[in-house]
C-alpha cells in the first residue's frame, strides 16, 4: 500500500536506514583481511602442493557455508516474499558448498594437476546453482496478475534474448579469445553458456534489486545486491579463467578474480548476519512487476525487432562456417531458436489481441456490445445511411426499478436477470441489428435501414418477450423505451443518442413501461446538466454533498480533498472516453466519496500516530456506510463506485475484496484519485509529498493496489499538467 493510501487505515513503520554498528563493520573487515591473507597466501607456505591446496580451499568455503547457515536461519525467521528470497538463495550456497567439497576431493585426492572436466559434477552444480539463483530472481517478480498468454510471451522474448547474446559472445569473445587455445567442443560451448548465465543474472539482479528505492536500502540488502553482482561477474569471467588454466596448465589460479569471488561469497554471509540481527523490520523491497504497460511495450517492439534482424544475419554466419563445424551447429541451431521462437510468439499474439478486441467491444455479463462500440457504429451506419438514402433508427431503454432486484435479491441475481434480459433483447432483433450494454441497466439496439415504424415493431417484440420474464420478485420485467431515427429526427450520431435519450428519459418520468418515438413538441431535448440537476431536485443529493463537505472540514488537511479528487477525476474519465452523463455522475461520486467518514471519530481521523486494529476496522467501514447513505438518493448507479473505491487490484482491498475488472471502472479511477491527493496533501502522520513522489507511489502500486490502465491514463494526465505549468 502507498503511503498516500496509510489514512485508510494501513500504517507501514519505516525502520531506518543506518549501517549498524560499526564495530561490526570493522570486525567484518578484518575477518576477511585474514581470509584473503590465507586465500592468497597460501601457495608461499612451505608445505605440500595439497596442504596449501587445501588451506586456501578451507579460507574460500568458509564464507559459503557460513551464508548457507545464516541464510537458512533468516529463512526461518521471515515470511512471505522474504522467506522465499533466503530459501533460494541458501540452496545457492548449499550447492556452492557441495560443489567446492567435490572440488577439494578431485584435486587432493584423484588429480592434483588440474581441476575437473566439463562434464564433471562440478560444472553441473555450478549450472544448477546459476538456476536457482535465477530462479530467485523471478521469485522477486510478480506474475500473480499476468495471463498465461503474458507468461508464455515473456518465456519466449527471454528465450530469444538468451540466444541472440550466446551468438554474440560466442562469435565476438569465444572465437577470438580461444583462437590458439585447443579446446573441446563442449568446452568452446561452456565458455560462451557461462558468460550468457552470468549476463543475465547481472541485468536480473539490477533489475530486480536496484530499481527500488535504493536509497531506502539498509545494509544488508545492498550487501545482497553487491555480493550478487559479484557472482554475475565471476560467471562472464569465467571465459578468461579457462584461458589461463589452458595457456599456463595452472591446477589452481590464485587471483584477483579469486578474491572478487571470494569478497562476494563474504558480502552474503555478512549481509545474513546483519539481517539475523534485524529480522523485526519490515522488508521493504518491492516485487518488480514485469508486466506493466510501459514495460510490456518495450519488451514487445525492442526484443521481436532484434529477433528478426539476427535470423538472416546468423543464417549467413552459419553457411560462412560450412556444415559439419561447431560454429555452423551454434550458428544454425539459434537461426531454428529464433525463428521457432518468432512464429510461436506471433500465434500468441494473434490470438491474444484477439481476446483483447472482443474484451473492448463487448460487455462482460451480458456478451452484448459495449458503449464504445456502440458509438463506434452509430457514426458507420448513419455515414452509410446518409450516402444511400436509408434511415436508420437507434433503441435505448432500461429496465424500470432494477436496483430493487439488487437490494432485495443481490447482485448475482441481478447480473442473472441482465444475461436474460440481453438474451431477450437480441432474439427480439433482427440479425443486422447491433445490440448493445450501455450501462448499469441500460441497453441500446442500432437498427440500420429501420424506419420509426419498423422501430417501434421491434420494440412491441421486446416488451412481449420481457412480460414473460419472471424476476425472483414474481413481478412482471418492464422497460422504458426511447426511440430516435436518423435523418428524420437528428442529423448526426451525436443528435440521435441524445434524441432517443431524451424520449427515454422523458417515458421514465411520465409513468414507465411505454414506447415513445422522439417529438419535439413532446420531449424537450435534455442535456446531461440538465439531467444531473433534474435528478439532484428529486433527490437529498444537495443535502448529502453539503454531509460530504462537513465531512471533509472536521480537518483543515481535508477540506479541499473531495473537490481535489472530483476535479482529478473528471480528467482521468475524459481521458478514457467515458461518455459524458458517466462522467458528470462520476464527479457528483468523487464528491461524496467520503460522506461515510461522518461515522468514523475525530480522533481517529486525526490520530498522528499508527492506529490500532479496532480503529482500523472502523475506517474500513466507511465506504459501506458512503453507500447506505447514498441510497437515498436517485443516483444509485454511483453506489457500487463509492462502496468500491478501497478494494485494491489484487483484492486484499475492502469491503468486499473485488479484484481487477470486478472493481467497477469508476471505483478504480476514484481511488487513484484519493490516494494521489491524500499523498500530496499534508497529513497528521506525515507532510505532504511532492507530485514526482506521488506519481512514483502509484506507478508502484501498478497491478497490486491500482488497476495499470488508470495509473498510466492518470500519469499521462498529471503529465500534461505539469508541462502547461
Amino acid at each position: 500500500m502507498t503511503r498516500g493510501a496509510r489514512a485508510e487505515g494501513t500504517r507501514v513503520t519505516e525502520a531506518g536506514t543506518s549501517w549498524g554498528t560499526p564495530l561490526l563493520y570493522a570486525v567484518a573487515g578484518l575477518v576477511f583481511a585474514v581470509l584473503a591473507t590465507m586465500y592468497l597466501g597460501s601457495n608461499s607456505l612451505p608445505l605440500s602442493l595439497v596442504a596449501r591446496f587445501l588451506i586456501s580451499e578451507v579460507a574460500f568455503i568458509i564464507p559459503i557455508l557460513g551464508a548457507t547457515v545464516a541464510g537458512w536461519f533468516v529463512h526461518r525467521r521471515a515470511a512471505g516474499a522474504e522467506s522465499r528470497f533466503w530459501l533460494l538463495l541458501t540452496c545457492v550456497n548449499a550447492v556452492l558448498v557441495v560443489s567446492e567439497l567435490y572440488y577439494i576431493y578431485w584435486v587432493a585426492v584423484i588429480d592434483i594437476a588440474g581441476p575437473p572436466p566439463v562434464y564433471a559434477p562440478f560444472q553441473i552444480m555450478h549450472i544448477t546453482a546459476a538456476v536457482l539463483l535465477l530462479a530467485m530472481l523471478l521469485s522477486m517478480t510478480k506474475f500473480q496478475n499476468a495471463t498465461s498468454t503474458m507468461r508464455l510471451r515473456w518465456a519466449l522474448d527471454m528465450a530469444s534474448g538468451a540466444t541472440i547474446a550466446f551468438v554474440l559472445l560466442f562469435e565476438l569473445v569465444v572465437n577470438p579469445l580461444f583462437a590458439n587455445v585447443p579446446l573441446l567442443p563442449a568446452e568452446r560451448f561452456a565458455a560462451a553458456a557461462y558468460p550468457t548465465m552470468g549476463l543475465a543474472m547481472l541485468v536480473g539482479t539490477v533489475a530486480t534489486l536496484l530499481g527500488f528505492k535504493v536509497a531506502r536500502w539498509r545494509p544488508w540488502e545492498r550487501l545482497v545486491a553487491l555480493s550478487l553482482c559479484i557472482y554475475a561477474a565471476g560467471l562472464c569471467a569465467w571465459p578468461l579463467w579457462l584461458v589461463a588454466v589452458r595457456t599456463e596448465g595452472a591446477s589452481f589460479e590464485r587471483g584477483l578474480v579469486d578474491i572478487v569471488l571470494l569478497l562476494g561469497q563474504y558480502l552474503l554471509f555478512v549481509a545474513a548476519v546483519a539481517r539475523l540481527r534485524g529480522t523485526g523490520q519490515q522488508w521493504p523491497l518491492r516485487p518488480m512487476p514485469l508486466f506493466q504497460p510501459a514495460r510490456r511495450r518495450v519488451l514487445g517492439l525492442v526484443l521481436p525487432t532484434v529477433s528478426m534482424a539476427a535470423v538472416p544475419i546468423f543464417t549467413f554466419l552459419a553457411f560462412r562456417a560450412g556444415p559439419g563445424t561447431l560454429d555452423f551447429i551454434v550458428y544454425l541451431g539459434a537461426t531454428s531458436l529464433l525463428a521457432a521462437a518468432m512464429v510461436v510468439r506471433s500465434t500468441v499474439v494473434a490470438a491474444e489481441n484477439g481476446k483483447l478486441f472482443h474484451r473492448a467491444v463487448t460487455d462482460a455479463i451480458t456478451g452484448l456490445f459495449n458503449l464504445r462500440f456502440m458509438h463506434e457504429r452509430l457514426v458507420i451506419e448513419t455515414g452509410v445511411a446518409a450516402r444511400y438514402g436509408e434511415q436508420l433508427s437507434l433503441v435505448v431503454l432500461d429496465i424500470d426499478d432494477f436496483e430493487l432486484v439488487n437490494d432485495l435479491h443481490g447482485h448475482p441475481v441481478g447480473d442473472e436477470l441482465l444475461r436474460e434480459f440481453g438474451a431477450v433483447l437480441k432474439g427480439a432483433c433482427r440479425d443486422s441489428d447491433i445490440v448493445c450494454r450501455i450501462g448499469g441497466d441500460e441497453f441500446a439496439a442500432v437498427l440500420p435501414d429501420a424506419s420509426p415504424t419498423e422501430a417501434l415493431k421491434v420494440c412491441l417484440r421486446i416488451q412481449y418477450q420481457l412480460s414473460r420474464l419472471r424476476p425472483p420478485s414474481g413481478a412482471p420485467l418492464t422497460a422504458s423505451i426511447g426511440v430516435a431515427t436518423f435523418p428524420d429526427h437528428a442529423s448526426s450520431a451525436d443528435e440521435l443518442v441524445r434524441f432517443a435519450h431524451g424520449a427515454r428519459y422523458w417515458v421514465k418520468r411520465h409513468g414507465k413501461d411505454h414506447v415513445l418515438v422522439y417529438d419535439p413538441s413532446v420531449v424537450a431535448e435534455l442535456d446531461d446538466d440538465d439531467r444531473i440537476r433534474a435528478l439532484e431536485q428529486q433527490s437529498h443529493v444537495g443535502a448529502i454533498r453539503a454531509l460530504a463537505a462537513a465531512v471533509d472540514a472536521r480537518d483543515a488537511a481535508t477540506q479541499d480533498h473531495s473537490r481535489s479528487v472530483a476535479i482529478l477525476a473528471v480528467e482521468v474519465a475524459r481521458e478514457l472516453g467515458l461518455e459524458d452523463q458517466r462522467v458528470r455522475l462520476l464527479e457528483s461520486a468523487a464528491l461524496m466519496h467520503d460522506v461515510g467518514k461522518i461515522g468514523v471519530p475525530d480522533d481517529i481521523l486525526r490520530k498522528a500516530g499508527p492506529l490500532t486494529a479496532e480503529e482500523r476496522v472502523r475506517v474500513s467501514e466507511h465506504p459501506a456506510l458512503g453507500e447506505r447513505i447514498l441510497s437515498s438518493t436517485s443516483q444509485r448507479q454511483m453506489l457500487p463506485w463509492v462502496r468500491h473505491h478501497h478494494e485494491r487490484w489484487d483484492g486484499s482491498g475492502y469491503p468486499d475484496k473485488l479484484r481487477a475488472i470486478e472493481i467497477p471502472l469508476e471505483a478504480r479511477i476514484l481511488a487513484v484519485c484519493d490516494a494521489y491527493d491524500a499523498m500530496v496533501s499534508d497529513r497528521p502522520y506525515r507532510p505532504a509529498l511532492s507530485v514526482e513522489e506521488a506519481a512514483a507511489e502509484l506507478e508502484a502500486g501498478m497491478g497490486t493496489q491500482f488497476d495499470p490502465s488508470v495509473v498510466e491514463v492518470f500519469l499521462r494526465t498529471l503529465g500534461h499538467e505539469l508541462v502547461s505549468s
